[in-house]
């Protein structure tokens, strides 16, 4: 490892040489610190993490995403084009270690730049919630600053029943030509599904909905362990009114079952506080929602949204470093990324096609509308594909490549946002040991993986000697 560890040295001489390591420091820590002053906060606990995790979390992880490619993209294509690479090249030391070399060497200066932003967001939160009133800092401490898991309702599965109601009710809405229509049959089976969802979410005046929810962790809870209900329910006429709801917590004619009245306001999400102990003691937990007679609108609880139980697992701090990790991880995926284009472009063509790119990525939503037309062009008119016969097939062709292409993007993005670990954090919600180890398997092995080799066989395969041949 020697010869890899002096290409690290290096990379690492050559940041510090040129300033690049001083001014993102000095840039991380005045956006932490003047973010919080420019852009003030409500008061609350909600408003305060809001800005000091969610903004200046996603600032930190652009300033740092962008330097990682600029700096990734440089140091390998510089050193080829100003002839450095020449002579280490001459020199005992493989091209799989050069490139391996740079790789760890912009790591390791994330890996420094990303605790010192870390530390300052980390003590900017413990000086501003001295500041919040009482009952707010209670509200932060205990729903923010902390791990919370959650528990949901297992979805039970309605494909079935569905498939059950299509072969009987189909021979006798559709027609044999419609029979063969695949996006008529699936439309016709969404609305089935519906109608199932639909009984199984609405509550009438007067009736009664239950969950029952396994908790296995709720086995270990202490009797004063934070337990939080998240609860989220509509109304069939529709609009942000407020209703009064009847909530039983806890097994039928249990002693420690709690039964309360709450006003509660539709289309938002409300959380209230649980004993531990009106868990069962493998770990059910009973939920009954009562719509009150009074109300005379039926109540409809999403089956996705409608109720879950969130708990502590583990404190904030830690929970926070396991965010910090899977920045670092995002960071590792673009310095690989940075470093396979510089293996075969220029400077300035690597950086270029890098930051495309990250365009695209971040235009997910356009291609998800693009998939889901399944064209790039629009949809045209009957008489325009007769006029035009030969330019709609090349139209055609086009998309045919094209909405792969976009399909395995959009499968990549939506990969890599499933770990996204800065909204987890605003809302106290916990990185797991476990999504930590899977961003980790995704993006450094799979994705990283990938990546890494084709650019080490790219620069393996380069002939350096004419790289400054000029014309």
């Amino acid at each position: 490892m020697q010869q890899t560890w002096a290409i690290i040295s290096l990379t690492w001489k050559a940041a510090l040489r040129f300033r690049l390591i001083w001014v993102l420091a000095v840039l991380l820590v005045l956006c932490v610190v003047g973010l919080p002053l420019i852009i003030k906060d409500d008061g609350t606990a909600r408003g305060l993490t809001q800005i000091l995790m969610t903004y200046t979390l996603s600032a930190i992880t652009a300033i740092l995403g962008l330097a990682t490619i600029w700096l990734s993209c440089g140091t390998l294509a510089r050193d080829v084009e100003e002839c450095q690479m020449q002579m280490v090249a001459t020199k005992p030391i493989h091209r799989w270690q050069i490139w391996l070399g740079k790789w760890l060497g912009i790591m390791g200066l994330n890996a420094a730049l990303l605790a010192l932003a870390g530390g300052t967001v980390y003590g900017m939160v413990l000086f501003r919630s001295s500041k919040l009133s009482e009952k707010q800092r209670e509200i932060l401490y205990r729903e923010v600053l902390i791990g919370r898991a959650s528990v949901k309702e297992a979805v039970r599965d309605l494909e079935p029943q569905v498939e059950e109601v299509f072969q009987k009710e189909a021979p006798q809405r559709l027609t044999a030509d419609e029979m063969q229509d695949k996006k008529l049959i699936e439309g016709f089976k969404a609305q089935i599904r519906e109608a199932y969802k639909a009984r199984e979410q609405i509550i009438r005046p007067g009736y009664m909905r239950e969950w029952k929810l396994n908790v296995p962790a709720a086995q270990g809870f202490a009797t004063n362990h934070i337990v939080v209900l998240r609860v989220k329910f509509m109304s069939a006429s529709g609009g942000s009114q407020s209703y009064p709801t009847i909530w039983e917590v806890g097994k039928p004619e249990s002693p420690n079952q709690v039964r309360a009245t709450k006003m509660l306001t539709t289309d938002t999400f409300h959380e209230f506080p649980i004993p531990a102990n009106t868990f069962e003691k493998d770990g059910t937990l009973t939920v009954r929602l009562t719509n009150p007679s009074q109300n005379n609108v039926p109540l409809l609880a999403p089956l996705e949204e409608g109720l879950e139980v969130l708990y502590r697992e583990s404190s904030f701090i830690l929970n926070f470093v396991r965010g910090l990790a899977i920045i670092f991880c995002w960071f590792g995926l673009l310095a690989a990324l940075g470093l396979t284009a510089a293996s075969f472009m220029s400077f300035s063509m690597a950086a270029f096609a890098c930051i495309g790119l990250l365009i695209v990525v971040m235009s997910g939503g356009i291609l998800k509308e693009v998939i889901k037309d399944r064209t790039l062009f629009g949809r045209g008119g009957h008489e325009e594909a007769q006029t035009e016969v030969v330019w709609t097939k090349v139209k055609e062709g086009v998309d045919v490549v094209m909405i792969g292409v976009y399909g395995v993007l959009l499968g990549v993005i939506q990969a890599v946002e499933d770990y996204s670990p800065i909204e987890s954090l605003s809302s106290g919600r916990s990185i797991t040991w476990g999504q930590l180890a899977k961003a980790y398997g995704l993006m450094w092995l799979l994705f990283g993986g990938v990546c890494s080799t084709v650019g080490i066989i790219t620069f393996t395969r380069r002939e350096l000697a004419t790289a400054q041949s000029k014309v």
